[in-house]
Formats: C-alpha cells, structure tokens, sequence
C-alpha cells in the first residue's frame, strides 16, 4: 500500500467521531490501515457537540461518524468506507475482487446494520446508564443478552464456513466492521472461549496495530470506568 502523503489540511478528509462509535472505530482503522490522510476531530456527544449548529449541517440526524471531504459530507460509516475505497483506489481485497466476493461482504454489512448493531444496547445498558444514574429493565438487558449470543454464534459459524474470516480467507472491510463491535463485547467480560472460530480470529486481528491504536482510548475510558465502580459484566446478567 503507498506510504502517506503530506497533504494540507484541506486535501485531507475529516473524520467527525467519538472513540465509543464502533462504526468510527471502523472507519479509522481503514483509514489508517490504507495511509489515507486524515484528521479526526472528537465528537463529544455528552456535551451536545452533535446537536451543535455547525455538526447539523453536516449531518441532520446528529449522528457519528461523519466525513468532511473538503466541504462534501458523507454520514453512514459503510457508505463512507466505499467512498474511501473507491476514491483512494485501494486494494481491491477490501470490497472483493470478484461480483460473489463484493456480494457476500456486501451480505455481510446488511445483516450487521439490521441485525448486530441493535446489541449496540448492551454496551449503553451496562456501562453508560449506571454511570448516569439511569435505570435499564434487567429483563431487557438479558433478552439482549440472548440475541447477542445468537448472533456471535451466527458470526462464528460464518468465519467458519467462510475460511477464517468473515467472508472468505482473508481479511475485507467486513471484518473490520465485526470486530468493532465484538471487541465491545468482549470488554464487558463476554467471553468468546466457546467459540474455536470466532476466538482465532480474534487473536488474528489483534495482530493489526493499527486496529489496536484505534481500540486503545475506548480500552482506557472502559478501564476508568470500572476503577470508579461501574462493573459492567456481561457474564453476570
């Protein structure tokens, strides 16, 4: 992949996110994996930074993330990744060399915005809601909990099919939009053990630094989290 360029500011894109948003954690990954130039600016959704004027514009919804490509904003982190892909001309592995490869990733990211993204919940249920003082239904929480394993156990069975990883023998964009969420998961003590698949392609993906540089902040924030008390645990629900 060509090294980096050193462009000015406005040649580089800007990725408006927050190190909680799985789908940015994706985004900037991709980014960085590929050495497209990029600046991040942090969107602290606690504070109102995504109901501000200036991010409306940019996105009406007040949703992360967000990309500036010198004054064209894009929202949806799968439209922004083929966007990236497409304009940055990168390896064609990421969105498949062939129509059956594109197709099945493609598959893939449908059934993960419909499907995966909803057990999104546990991670606020657990961690950010006590942490406000809110009340989450327990009931609600384990029905979520049961879908979560339905779906790891969905994911499982597809790296295996597929040969590794999540749509086919090799690494795709598909993979790491899964592992943003899983990792999630697996910080709430969700254990993947069970798992032969799933659990090798964990140890696989942690082998890419700069996937690792991107989950380091989250990593750290859950960490002071717990250390004030907030023992979000998945196993115990």
């Amino acid at each position: 992949m060509a090294s980096e360029q050193t462009l000015s500011n406005d040649q580089k894109v800007v990725l408006h996110t927050h190190p909680f948003s799985q789908p940015g954690r994706a985004v900037l990954t991709f980014l960085k994996i590929n050495k497209i130039p990029h600046d991040v600016r942090v969107v602290e959704l606690a504070k109102g930074d995504n109901r501000s004027d200036e991010f409306l514009k940019m996105n009406p919804l007040g949703q992360i993330p967000v990309l500036d490509d010198n004054g064209f904003y894009l929202t949806e982190s799968h439209a922004i990744l083929r966007y990236l892909a497409q304009k940055y001309s990168v390896d064609s592995q990421w969105f498949g060399k062939k129509p059956t490869e594109t197709a099945k990733i493609d598959e893939y990211l449908g059934w993960h915005s419909e499907v995966f993204r909803r057990n999104s919940f546990l991670v606020f249920g657990l961690l950010f809601a006590p942490s406000f003082g809110l009340d989450v239904d327990k009931e609600y929480l384990k029905f979520e909990k049961a879908n979560l394993e339905a779906n790891i156990s969905s994911l499982n069975r597809r790296i295996q099919e597929s040969g590794g990883f999540v749509c086919g023998n090799k690494m795709t964009v598909a993979d790491l939009v899964a592992y943003q969420e899983a990792r999630g998961f697996m910080l709430l003590n969700y254990d993947i053990c069970q798992y032969d698949y799933l659990k090798d392609w964990v140890r696989k993906m942690q082998q890419i630094p700069e996937l690792c540089e991107v989950c380091t902040p989250m990593e750290k924030t859950i960490k002071k989290f717990k250390t004030k008390g907030f023992r979000a645990d998945l196993a115990k629900l």
